[in-house]
């Protein structure tokens, strides 16, 4: 917040928050209907109920999985499955369907960054593969 990176706003439409309580929680409803007022495309949601409104109202969703995605593509961090397993050791939850889909999405990053860094070398698809699984990279 020392930087302007973070500011803090206050709902104009409070009575819309009121109205549609209960289908989600006042959290994620603000999130909501401060985007669409501040004409903001993009929001951070994880519950699966608030994404599916957040899209009917056109609005792009990006959950913890999609930030520790882009963390790991940015080089922020060194291994995602150790970020999702601390996360789910800690009581988060995800579907195995999502777990097993970001360990696929992740595969095809480590193939990015490896192509990126190593344009003149050729990669063994085996050892690539060997990496991915065991989250070596």
């Amino acid at each position: 917040m020392e930087q302007n990176n973070i500011k803090i706003y206050h709902i104009k439409n409070r009575d819309l928050v009121y109205q549609l309580y209960g289908r989600l929680h006042t959290g994620e409803l603000e999130v909501i209907v401060s985007a669409k007022e501040l004409k903001i495309n993009h929001v951070i949601i994880d519950d699966r109920s608030a994404r599916i409104m957040a899209n009917s109202m056109c609005l792009k969703t990006l959950g913890i999985m999609g930030i520790l995605l882009i963390a790991k593509e940015r080089e922020y961090i060194l291994e995602i499955k150790k970020e999702i397993d601390s996360l789910i050791k800690s009581g988060y939850r995800i579907s195995l369907n999502l777990y097993q889909e970001i360990l696929k999405k992740l595969e095809n990053l480590i193939v990015k960054i490896y192509y990126n860094f190593t344009i003149n070398r050729i990669i063994s698809v085996k050892t690539a593969w060997y990496r991915i699984r065991n989250d070596e990279v």
